[in-house]
């Protein structure tokens, strides 16, 4: 250890040391680098002054200088400052690169002091911090090591630019923030002055009387609209109740109409036997669907159509899930000829009356056709064979029974 005259040499020697430096750095000779060691004539002297010095006075260990502006912060203010206000105060100040080369610099200072040390490893960035973040930790860390093993003494770290050194100690850094942040109000104080200046060369009154002007250009053209609107209603309401005043019969009609119905999900099942469950013929209905779509199909209702006649099957309207399980359904129809149990049994799509009498009409005189018989259609869709009215488009069948024989026979 030092006694203190030695240590009033060593730091006299330092300062030497950092001015000679610094006129090697106004003459253009030094290096730029913060964090390389001073390798000139002069730091080679003192180094040697300070080994002879050191052998003099009887002491083991020689003591070396090194130029890093990081670590000789960091080992200032360590035994100074809380880890925390030191570290924070390295991260934000210096760039990453300088604490990189800090580190390293400090590793091969002590090769093997540090031979087997934790922090010596290679840091990269993460997504919970930085790697100079971590490298300055490591740097605290490895000094923490260095003086517990009375090592740190070895090498004393100096600056040499006194640029890159914070203006302020670690416990100093509340201050600090209040200096930026009264910097920033100061910069925000004159932009608003500046705002302030320019809009009063401008004509106030001038441009709050546009925007008025704007403003009542827009609500009257609203209200304009608006006007023309409610004109456009109460002309309606006069047509209508003329028309109504006039066709009275044909006004209730309209106005009792049905709203349209939705039929893009449903499916008529035809043949499917009656039974007095519902659930019995509704499992038959659930196998008939399987069987033509290939698979399971959900039913939304199914229900029968028109009054329980003995002997007789009514139709079943069937509300499919989805349009493409009607699709698949429809599509799939014929499968159930290849089943004995459903060869009677058809699916139709569910129309309304009108198209399903055209399709009627169509199937009829296409039978007739087909068996030589004498058709004839009239204008507003009346079949005829073989001289006798068969199917009407307003009516339906006229006469049943003389229509299937005459078909048949």
């Amino acid at each position: 250890m030092f006694d203190e005259a030695q240590k009033a040499k060593l730091m006299t020697r330092s300062a030497s040391v950092s001015n000679r430096g610094a006129e090697m750095l106004s003459t253009g000779n030094s290096s730029t680098s913060t964090s390389t060691e001073v390798d000139s004539a002069t730091v080679n002297s003192v180094s040697r002054q300070v080994h002879a010095s050191d052998g003099a006075s009887g002491s083991s260990e020689a003591t070396v200088l090194k130029v890093n502006e990081v670590l000789s912060y960091i080992q200032f203010y360590r035994d100074r400052a809380n880890f925390d206000a030191v570290h924070k105060v390295v991260t934000c100040f210096f760039h990453s690169s300088e604490i990189s080369e800090a580190k390293l610099l400090l590793i091969n200072c002590f090769p093997t002091e540090l031979n087997n040390c934790q922090f010596k490893i290679s840091r990269r960035p993460s997504a919970a911090r930085s790697a100079h973040d971590a490298e300055t930790e490591d740097i605290i860390r490895m000094m923490d090591l260095l003086d517990n093993q009375n090592d740190l003494q070895k090498v004393h770290f100096v600056a040499l630019n006194l640029e890159r050194l914070p203006r302020f100690g670690p416990e100093e850094t509340n201050f600090c923030a209040l200096a930026d942040k009264q910097a920033q109000l100061d910069n925000k104080v004159d932009d608003l002055s500046n705002q302030v200046l320019s809009l009063s060369n401008l004509d106030i009154c001038s441009v709050v009387l546009q925007r008025v002007d704007d403003q009542l250009a827009l609500m009257t053209s609203k209200v304009d609209e608006q006007v023309n609107l409610f004109a456009a209603s109460c002309s309606r309401a006069a047509t209508s109740a003329s028309v109504r005043a006039s066709n009275p019969g044909t006004v209730t009609s309209a106005s009792n109409a049905a709203p349209p119905v939705d039929r893009s999900r449903n499916v008529i099942v035809t043949g499917v036997e009656e039974s007095r469950t519902s659930d019995d013929w509704r499992d038959v209905v659930s196998r008939v669907l399987a069987t033509a779509s290939g698979r399971v199909v959900d039913i939304d209702d199914a229900f029968r159509l028109g009054r329980f006649v003995s002997g007789k099957c009514r139709p079943i309207l069937v509300k499919l899930k989805s349009v493409w399980d009607r699709r698949l359904t429809l599509n799939g129809s014929y499968k159930l000829n290849n089943h004995a149990q459903f060869s009677r049994v058809f699916i139709n799509a569910d129309e309304p009356l009108e198209s399903r009498r055209q399709t009627i009409l169509k199937r009829l005189k296409k039978k007739a056709f087909d068996r030589g018989q004498e058709v004839s259609v009239s204008s507003d869709g009346v079949l005829s064979i073989s001289g006798n009215v068969v199917f009407s488009l307003q009516d339906g069948f006229v006469r049943r029974v003389s229509a299937v024989t005459s078909v048949d026979g």
